[in-house]
């Protein structure tokens, strides 16, 4: 379940948890029937993450599903997160991915940004990712704040390799895609099935192919499957929307000129090399709780 940002205290209760599964197991379903092996939920802790249905999701449909710790961007950053230390966010951060459920770190980054709170979450994300590997996706839709969220990761010693900037096709500055890849940054075009056309992402992942940027592609739909709108109305996205990429992208992606090895590479080595991680390295940020 993912709540709109700016969802007000209105509107519906909240699902239970078996509705939840129950809204959600029949996608889940689909997917693995379509070739898909794992899901990544990328919904941090205070925008509708619901671990409990993750984990039944993932034992009813066989499929694997890596849930996501860390924030989103202004103004929906935590206030805890507001006025705490790099450090203290690390903690609870590290908590999450070695000794809780977590995979990856979500990040956020405003057009013009990031702020004080981001660059803090982006430093505490850095820190978090040197000392485990884990990797780091940034919801970002554009190259430059990309590249500024970058730098704060960095500032906090993490790897450009273990970084995405999120939703990149959003932003046609292709110059800017490239100076990313060359930092050795994941590239990320993820709303497969969403307003953009198919042949627009065969373009730019076709293009950055060959550039020399397969190895650091991403491919998504970002969608998804129960979602709380602005109005508090409650929507249930359609199998088809998450069985889009798997079932009419990847042909018209082959149909543009991609080879297999392509496909085999958008579709398990980087994903796989992406998620790798050691969650049990370091022990050493201090504090483990928020508040």
């Amino acid at each position: 379940m993912r709540l709109d940002p700016v969802t007000p205290d209105v509107g519906e209760p909240l699902p239970d948890f078996e509705t939840l599964v129950q809204h959600v197991l029949p996608v889940a379903q689909a997917l693995a029937h379509a070739g898909a092996a794992a899901i990544v939920d990328a919904t941090p802790a205070d925008m509708g993450r619901r671990l409990e249905v993750c984990r039944a999701i993932s034992q009813r449909s066989g499929l694997s599903v890596v849930a996501s710790t860390g924030t989103y961007r202004e103004p929906w950053v935590p206030a805890w997160a507001r006025v705490a230390t790099p450090e203290k966010i690390a903690a609870w951060m590290l908590a999450e991915v070695r000794d809780g459920p977590c995979g990856a770190i979500k990040l956020g980054c405003s057009p013009d940004g990031p702020s004080e709170a981001e660059a803090l979450c982006a430093r505490a994300a850095g820190q978090v990712s040197r000392a485990t590997g884990v990797f780091v996706a940034c919801h970002v839709e554009q190259a430059a704040a990309g590249g500024r969220a970058l730098d704060a990761f960095e500032q906090g010693g993490g790897d450009p390799t273990r970084f995405a900037i999120v939703h990149l096709h959003e932003d046609p500055d292709v110059a800017g895609h490239l100076a990313l890849g060359k930092r050795g940054a994941w590239l990320s075009y993820d709303r497969v099935g969403g307003r953009m056309a198919d042949d627009a992402y065969t373009r730019l992942v076709l293009d950055q192919a060959t550039a020399g940027y397969a190895a650091q592609l991403l491919i998504a739909q970002d969608a998804p499957v129960y979602f709380v709108d602005q109005r508090g109305n409650h929507r249930v996205a359609t199998v088809e929307r998450f069985t889009h990429l798997m079932t009419r992208f990847l042909p018209a992606l082959r149909a543009a000129g991609a080879d297999e090895a392509l496909v085999q590479q958008l579709l398990v080595d980087n994903p796989r090399r992406a998620l790798a991680y050691s969650p049990g390295a370091s022990s050493t940020l201090g504090d483990t709780h928020p508040a």
